[in-house]
């Protein structure tokens, strides 16, 4: 058994219904022994109490179920074994120790999953190949599990529980097992050569348990990941489940913070525009005591970068001695930060775009001062690093500064020639450019190494991505005889981006023709 608490007789009065119920049964009784005995886990000599490090961070009571999960990944390490899980759960002894000799503050700030998990209330449990990492959120009566996408730069909910999750995950392991089991490939089947096989049926029915507990393979936010698209392709159920919490609205409200604590030059106007519906006091009356933590933290950042001096001073003051010691830490140093504003250095947002650097403030671990490529150079030996180029590719990326981006991408390839990263990187450039052919080149060689890279050394999401840089090219150029063979591989290989590419506006003009109309039906 599990080392989930019993439940007292008030509990069980308010258990799941009976069709919710395998759910529950799966994470009490088989979830800790299906993954302790994978081969290659092993008992953790040195254990920590990471609940108690987290409810000391947050101020908070974890929720019977979180807790046991944080438990249990706190005893075994799993570092060594090859799960055959799609999300890799994260070691929680990584969680930065509340301490009142060391500032946690200080010490996240140049990690933006860190800084998700202080302004989101939450913290993260796992990833997936794809890069996509899921956080819990922290409260005493549920825990919401939400998605963050680093290439998007949003965050999407997944599932209302940690139960739920993981038995989404658990039926993503069934599925592997079972078309591997037939030596079925999963990119060639179509779901009515696969429905009828007893395994099919069986996930099939079990998929259906949490059809309103998941959230899967949302279309309003440009996440997709590891666990979105295979079960509801082979069931036909597409499930839908909106969050209790609020957790993605304090997320898109703090984004900016989060990303100017990572990058000064991001900051832009309109990030200002949805702040004004936030009330400060207001907000900080009605709130609810989960979502009270993240929201002091949201203020006192707000507040001191606003320059809305007498407010943050209030604030300050009152969050100093916090019980949550994320906020009280969050507090002292900004407290440090006031102390060195002056008149000829101006805490406003035209200060920042205009220099977008203080003299005053070095104690922010420099990250006011750094220009993007010294960021990534600390030293002359970073400079021969193929993956260092490839990052900083990523970050011009972001900026859309393509002769940058170019620039980064030919000095990854002359360390590696067959970089198909880099390749990739390339033809996106180009594209930036508006250099198409140019571009054609470069993605068709990317086309190339994915082939022989897929699907052991990147994910299908990275296969499938110059294809699609590829079709946005021919888009451009109205090219019709290569267009629609390229779609039907594409349409092959993952039917969800039919619906993508309907909504494309570069796609616009071949949406009347019989032939599109054809291969999208």
């Amino acid at each position: 058994m599990n080392p989930i608490v019993d439940q007292t007789p008030k509990e069980k009065d308010n258990m799941p219904n009976k069709k919710y119920s395998e759910v529950e049964s799966y994470f009490k009784e088989h979830f800790f022994d299906e993954f302790k005995n994978i081969k290659g886990v092993e008992e953790k000599k040195d254990k920590q109490d990471n609940v108690k490090k987290i409810e000391t961070l947050f101020n908070v009571q974890l929720p019977p179920d979180l807790k046991a999960f944080i438990q249990f990944i706190d005893k075994y390490d799993f570092s060594k074994a090859k799960t055959p899980s799609p999300i890799q759960f994260w070691d929680f002894n990584q969680f930065p120790i509340p301490s009142q000799q060391t500032n946690i503050f200080e010490n996240i700030l140049e990690n933006k999953l860190y800084l998700i998990m202080a302004f989101t209330n939450s913290i993260f449990i796992g990833s997936d190949i794809s890069g996509n990492t899921y956080f819990a959120t922290v409260d005493k009566k549920f825990s919401e599990i939400i998605v963050y996408s680093p290439e998007s730069d949003e965050i999407r909910f997944v599932a209302d529980s940690i139960q739920s999750f993981l038995y989404l995950n658990h039926l993503e392991m069934l599925l592997d097992a079972g078309l591997k089991g037939k030596n079925i490939q999963y990119e060639n089947i179509q779901r009515k050569d696969i429905e009828n096989l007893d395994f099919i049926k069986d996930i099939k029915n079990k998929f259906n348990l949490i059809s309103k507990n998941v959230n899967l393979k949302d279309k309003n936010l440009d996440i997709i990941t590891d666990i979105d698209e295979s079960l509801p392709f082979i069931s036909g159920i597409n499930p839908k489940c909106l969050p209790k919490s609020n957790i993605v609205d304090l997320y898109k409200r703090s984004r900016w913070i989060i990303n100017f604590l990572q990058d000064p030059s991001s900051l832009e106007d309109e990030n200002l525009s949805i702040q004004k519906k936030y009330i400060f006091n207001k907000e900080m009356q009605n709130s609810s005591n989960a979502d009270l933590v993240t929201i002091k933290i949201y203020w006192l950042w707000r507040l001191y970068l606003l320059d809305e001096y007498e407010e943050f001073k209030k604030l300050m003051l009152k969050t100093k001695k916090d019980k949550a010691i994320i906020v009280s830490h969050t507090a002292l140093f900004l407290e440090k930060l006031a102390e060195n504003d002056s008149p000829e250095n101006p805490n406003n947002f035209a200060a920042f775009k205009e220099k977008s650097t203080w003299k005053n403030k070095k104690n922010l671990m420099g990250i006011f001062q750094k220009q993007t490529e010294k960021a990534f150079f600390s030293t002359e030996k970073d400079k021969q690093n193929q993956q260092t180029w490839d990052r900083l590719c990523y970050e011009y990326y972001k900026q859309q500064n393509w002769e940058k981006m170019l620039e980064a991408s030919l000095k990854s390839l002359d360390i590696n020639p067959n970089g198909y990263y880099a390749w990739r990187q390339k033809g996106i450039a180009y594209i930036g450019l508006k250099m198409y052919e140019e571009a054609l080149v470069a993605l068709d060689t990317a086309i190339g190494y994915a082939k022989e890279l897929y699907p052991k050394r990147i994910s299908k999401e990275d296969f499938i991505g110059p294809f699609l840089n590829k079709l946005d090219v021919l888009a451009e150029l109205k090219n019709k005889k290569e267009i629609f063979p390229l779609l039907k591989k594409v349409f092959k290989f993952s039917p969800y981006y039919k619906d993508e590419v309907k909504k494309e506006k570069s796609f616009k003009y071949l949406r009347e023709t019989k032939e599109f109309q054809e291969i999208t039906k």
